[in-house]
């Protein structure tokens, strides 16, 4: 009887554990995301206003001062996106959509967008797939989250690899009818990462002195993002990397095919919408 009474209440206490436990990570969620917003909001006007001056000052002092202030606008406002990104990054609560993705589409996309924000940094492209794969094969998956993670390690190696390159391998594999494989590295040839700091380089917030992005502002929270994002669609994401010689991040996820009947009914869906 006295053993049942101690079993029961050890169960009691772990419950009332894992409470708190819960309590505490959505007040730490709800606190994240209500500072970013709050922070983005002073954030809109202020960058508003410096893109206005930009055009109109012609004084080149005075415009260098200007260009500082936009620029750490843009550094804060992508630091706010990533906590808010982060905050809301629940798997219990996060919901994956179910996009019609064109893998070489979302790439050259994606690609685009870094080359343009990083115009010296260049990209090195390789797009395998599967021989028994069609042309033009769709995927279905959650189209944003993906193109989260593709942006996040590019911009990653464009801010802190110390090189002004990358190589970007992506390959679908057929696993079976009705589902692919897809893997992708990202590779550069920079001053790679300490060891001691691989195991934990994927939590939120690394961003100590000797840290892979210690030499550029942010948070540390884009390698984070893109280890929730893959894991939210039951993949796996790692890196390899060696001082002196470089660091390659890769991730795969399994994601199934658009079907025949599938690609009709949305031919047809838009037929009857236009």
């Amino acid at each position: 009887m006295e053993k049942d009474s101690e079993i029961k209440r050890l169960k009691l206490a772990l419950i009332e554990a894992n409470r708190q436990v819960n309590a505490a990570n959505q007040a730490k969620s709800n606190f994240l995301a209500t500072v970013s917003h709050e922070l983005r909001t002073p954030l809109n006007p202020i960058l508003g206003f410096s893109d206005l001056l930009l055009e109109e000052i012609e004084d080149e002092e005075q415009l260098e001062m200007v260009r500082s202030i936009n620029e750490a606008g843009q550094v804060l406002v992508e630091t706010v996106n990533h906590i808010i990104e982060y905050a809301e990054l629940d798997p219990e609560k996060s919901k994956l959509s179910q996009d019609h993705i064109l893998h070489t589409m979302l790439i050259d996309e994606v690609v685009s967008d870094v080359r343009e924000r990083y115009p010296s940094f260049s990209i090195e492209l390789s797009i395998e797939q599967d021989p028994v794969l069609p042309e033009g094969i769709q995927l279905i998956g959650d189209i944003e989250k993906v193109k989260s993670v593709f942006s996040n390690l590019l911009e990653n190696a464009a801010k802190f690899s110390g090189v002004d390159s990358v190589k970007l391998h992506s390959v679908l594999r057929s696993m079976d009818s009705q589902r692919v494989l897809w893997h992708v590295d990202v590779q550069d040839g920079g001053e790679g990462i300490d060891a001691t700091l691989l195991d934990a380089i994927f939590d939120p917030f690394l961003v100590g002195k000797n840290t892979y992005t210690r030499t550029q502002r942010g948070a540390g929270m884009g390698l984070a993002i893109c280890r929730g994002y893959v894991e939210l669609m039951d993949g796996q994401i790692s890196v390899q990397s060696q001082k002196g010689v470089g660091t390659t991040f890769s991730f795969f996820v399994s994601l199934p095919i658009v079907v025949n009947n599938e690609r009709q009914g949305e031919k047809e869906s838009v037929l009857a919408s236009g």
